[in-house]
């Protein structure tokens, strides 16, 4: 299943943080910094090292949008689940 808060906030550009729970780092793969689930130390470290890293977050931002635009193209999607129901 798509996490669609996970694919929205990733086609808007924003930045991905995300923990490293399977459902987030199978939609994201390396294009989000990830922490470790419920290591708050983790979770600080990375916020500040986005924070630092103007150059890292940037590129998080330009590569995440068509990074989640190729891996879920809706088309696609429904091309598939058209197959599906139609036993094409």
């Amino acid at each position: 299943e798509i996490m669609p808060s996970l694919v929205g906030s990733e086609m808007c550009k924003e930045t991905g943080l995300i923990s490293d729970i399977p459902e987030c780092t199978e939609v994201c793969e390396s294009n989000a910094a990830v922490f470790t689930k419920g290591n708050e130390k983790d979770l600080q470290e990375k916020l500040q090292m986005l924070l630092n890293n103007k150059d890292l977050t940037d590129k998080y931002k330009q590569n995440a949008s068509d990074f989640i635009c190729n891996k879920f193209n809706w088309n696609d999607i429904v091309s598939e689940t058209l197959i599906l129901y139609n036993g094409e």
